[in-house]
């Protein structure tokens, strides 16, 4: 003999109150007396009928044991957050370091292009920077005194 959540498990999970309520009424005729299983599975979902209670049920039941529940559920996801933000940051050194050394200062690295020749166009597209911010340190640089 089978449980009826076993037999029509969407029934379970749906959102509907009709469905909600039939789910309910058969936990309540379950031939297999899982009532304290199901509920103590219950409180790790938000969602979802379970030993008889929905879980509109399970958070008046008992509010304090649902915080727990998702306060644990939202540590578990930072904790993937941070992981997912660490490999990023790994992958993202993997990718700078093929690419090759960075300019530690574009300023001067622009004014040293321009001074061989290489036209602001060129300047801005290697330093990744826009063409008037090139102009704008080549005159920065033609007006600052020299130390």
């Amino acid at each position: 003999m089978t449980a009826a959540c076993n037999r029509n498990p969407d029934l379970w999970m749906s959102e509907k109150p009709a469905d909600v309520e039939a789910a309910k009424d058969g936990c309540l005729d379950c031939p297999l007396s899982r009532y304290h299983a199901c509920r103590a599975e219950g409180w790790s979902h938000e969602y979802g009928v379970f030993g008889g209670l929905s879980g509109d049920d399970r958070r008046r039941f008992d509010p304090f044991r649902m915080a727990r529940v998702t306060r644990a559920r939202d540590a578990q996801a930072q904790q993937i957050d941070k992981a997912i933000i660490a490999a990023r940051k790994a992958v993202a050194l993997m990718v700078a370091e093929q690419a090759g050394p960075t300019v530690a200062d574009p300023r001067s690295e622009a004014v040293r292009m321009l001074a061989f020749g290489a036209s602001s166009r060129d300047v801005a597209v290697k330093l990744g920077v826009n063409r008037n911010t090139v102009r704008y340190w080549a005159s920065r640089a033609r007006t600052k005194p020299a130390a």
